[in-house]
């Protein structure tokens, strides 16, 4: 399957990233890597984050049976809608959106998250997040995470 692209702009990804460091969202990142597969999103993950990923098994971070019939990684974003969750996110919530949590399947979010400070398995930082950004996009961070205290 093709990945899903994400049509926004470069201040409404940093509005999301905004919304997502909050910690009133109760952000989650959740990556299943099938085992052939293993190294390759370690190693990717590492050249993102500068960081190791946590333990196998911890943090959102799960490798597939062999028995798996899956042989794409899966990866989502899980986070409680608190506040005013900005639409362009909104839109591409994947479950009820009546629910406490909502989840997003996109792995090119997650991805760009990983390349713009968050990590998994850790609260996100809204410090390390809000570095990554080019200045011209700060104010978008600063309404999105305000968003979530609405």
């Amino acid at each position: 399957m093709a990945a899903k692209r994400l049509d926004w702009t470069p201040n409404e990804m940093a509005e999301v990233f905004g919304y997502l460091a909050n910690p009133r969202t109760n952000l989650q990142i959740e990556i299943q890597v099938p085992p052939d597969r293993q190294m390759e999103f370690e190693n990717d993950y590492r050249r993102k984050t500068g960081q190791n990923p946590p333990p196998e098994g911890e943090a959102g971070y799960s490798v597939l049976s062999h028995l798996s019939d899956k042989r794409s990684m899966q990866k989502r974003v899980i986070f409680s809608p608190v506040g005013s969750t900005p639409q362009h996110l909104a839109d591409i919530v994947q479950n009820d959106t009546n629910l406490d949590n909502w989840r997003v399947s996109r792995n090119l979010l997650v991805d760009a998250m990983l390349q713009g400070g968050f990590v998994m398995g850790e609260p996100p930082s809204a410090d390390a997040v809000r570095d990554q950004l080019d200045a011209g996009q700060l104010d978008a961070f600063d309404l999105g995470y305000d968003h979530a205290d609405v």
